[in-house]
């Protein structure tokens, strides 16, 4: 046997030895969950491994319509153990339970002309856990309304908490819940803060992810619906520096009811929940000419939309003006809380003693379910003093005709200055404005262009600090830390936590994206541990992305 015939035949026996393991490798699909004990409104990751059969179709899940589809996605990924190649396709699905119970999942594909079945899953899904139960779980959102049945006009506070035990990077709502069935107004409380507390015996932190305040606009039984929320959980990788967790909020069903027409009063303005008064005058005698004022401050949980005005009807003598002179509203301790203090300023028309009456202002409570009132008592006032007394026609008739006087009226004064060697400069006054105008408008601009000119001196000084501390490094992870601070300094954001998507957007500088892209994919193999082809100069690379950020506009 001649050399090249034997180069042919080891040749043949590598790549048969190679290729038998995979033709002979019998296809095989498994079905894999999280974990098969599940909560209402906690997301889980399900997936359908197809391992050896490329070109498999997956028909169905048979069970998932019992569970909500929040994302799905596929990868394939190549194995090579022991000298047999393994390939792999793994379908999965982000699920939400609909209901609580016992449900089975299982998958059917296609292969081949065949269809296959995966093994089954047996899973429990439970209701949610109230606060105070144990076997909480790590992550979840809670649902929180002031009351479920109201009578129409009262004001409901509706928020949303995220309990977690893991560190978090964001959270958002995919979708807004309808509330179309309501008034709605923001709190404006910051929800980026969070407290710490705990829960069956494990520490939680808490945050107040929305918090408003609901008016019914018409009676019935309406729904909050459930959405979905998502949270980035941090992960703390290199790259990959979070991972998304998908939570759904409670539904929840309101009563409203209307309001009773037996015993509405009459001076009824639709004022419905719990309320409190405090009020004062600052005085009962006055002289003839001078006023009086009335002070009140109205409190609790009633809906104060509607009142206009403490007194509603004329005051027979009294002349009345009303101002609102402060407002607050918001929710404390998970009860809608409000209060609005009014100054009346009452003036009598004429001296003597006048009356006051007592002020009433009705209002429906729920609690007691009953048309109630608080009061203003009244008050006696004591006018000092006369009115003016005017003139007849008689006596006008005998005074002296008045003393006739002339005005004059001096338009302009010029004064004769002797010329001692100054220039005089002289301006009409009809265009003294304009010219102050001018003058203040120039003073401005340069203002403006110094702050300018100041703080782009001290964004470019900054840069020029950490570039200089890199000429100094030679330690490859340490250039690129002082890349990321100088990326944060301009941009916001690092090479670190970025998908590279999102970095093709923010960058519109094509020769600034390519520098970067480079020293993310150098460092990418590193991380990897893959053969580099060439090595990078890193000292050269931030060079040439410091030079492109100094004159890069943001």
């Amino acid at each position: 046997m001649t050399g090249r015939s034997r180069f042919i035949l080891v040749i043949f026996i590598l790549f048969f030895t190679i290729t038998l393991p995979l033709f002979a490798a019998e296809p095989s699909f498994r079905l894999a969950i999280d974990s098969t004990s599940l909560e209402k409104g906690v997301s889980s990751n399900l997936r359908l491994i197809v391992e050896n059969a490329s070109g498999a179709e997956v028909v169905e899940i048979q069970g998932l319509e019992n569970f909500q589809v929040i994302n799905q996605g596929r990868s394939t990924s190549t194995s090579i153990v022991n000298g047999a190649i393994s390939r792999s396709e793994t379908y999965s699905y982000v699920i939400l339970p609909r209901e609580a119970g016992e449900f089975s999942l299982k998958g059917i594909v296609r292969y081949r002309g065949k269809t296959y079945e995966t093994n089954q899953l047996q899973v429990t899904v439970r209701e949610r856990s109230s606060l105070g139960e144990s076997g909480l779980a790590d992550i979840f959102i809670k649902t929180v309304i002031g009351r479920t049945e109201v009578y129409f006009g009262e004001k409901i506070p509706l928020s949303y908490e995220l309990y977690t035990r893991y560190n978090i990077e964001s959270y958002g709502f995919l979708e807004e819940p309808d509330l179309s069935a309501f008034l709605v107004q923001e709190t404006g409380r910051d929800s980026s803060r969070g407290n710490y507390l705990e829960l069956g015996g494990r520490s939680y932190l808490r945050y107040n992810v929305r918090e408003v305040i609901l008016t019914p606009v018409t009676t019935g039984t309406h729904e909050i619906p459930a959405v979905n929320f998502q949270v980035n959980v941090s992960t703390g990788g290199f790259f990959s520096s979070s991972r998304p967790v998908y939570l759904q909020t409670e539904p929840v069903g309101i009563v409203v009811n209307p309001l009773p027409r037996e015993g509405q009063p009459a001076n009824f303005t639709g004022l419905v929940g719990q309320l409190a008064i405090e009020s004062s005058y600052d005085k009962t005698e006055l002289n003839y000419g001078e006023s009086l004022v009335l002070k009140v401050r109205l409190s609790g949980s009633c809906n104060l939309d509607t009142l206009e005005r403490i007194i509603t009807e004329e005051l027979p003598g009294l002349s009345v003006y009303e101002t609102v002179t402060k407002r607050e509203e918001g929710v404390v301790n998970g009860r809608y809380q409000t209060s609005r203090e009014f100054e009346i300023i009452i003036v009598p028309d004429s001296p003597g003693e006048l009356e006051i009456p007592e002020l009433t202002i009705p209002y429906f409570n729920p609690e007691t379910e009953e048309y109630e009132s608080v009061r203003i008592p009244a008050v006696t006032i004591q006018v000092k003093g006369e009115m003016p007394v005017f003139s007849t026609n008689q006596e006008a008739a005998e005074r002296p005709e008045p003393i006739v006087r002339e005005t004059i009226r001096i338009e302009q004064v010029n004064y004769a200055l002797a010329d001692d060697g100054y220039l005089l400069i002289r301006f009409k006054k009809d265009n003294l404005t304009t010219i102050l105008y001018i003058f203040l408008s120039l003073l401005l601009l340069s203002l403006v262009i110094v702050i300018i000119y100041k703080y782009w001196k001290t964004r470019n000084n900054r840069l020029r600090e950490l570039y200089r501390e890199a000429r100094k490094e030679k330690d490859e992870e340490r250039l690129f830390a002082i890349l990321n601070e100088m990326l944060k300094y301009r941009y916001g954001f690092s090479l670190k936590a970025i998908p590279r998507e999102r970095l093709e957007v923010k960058i519109a500088d094509k020769e600034l994206l390519r520098e970067l892209l480079e020293v993310l994919v150098y460092f990418e193999e590193k991380a990897l541990n893959r053969n580099r082809q060439q090595e990078l100069d890193l000292r050269e690379k931030v060079k040439n992305i410091y030079n492109l950020l100094k004159h890069e506009n943001i």
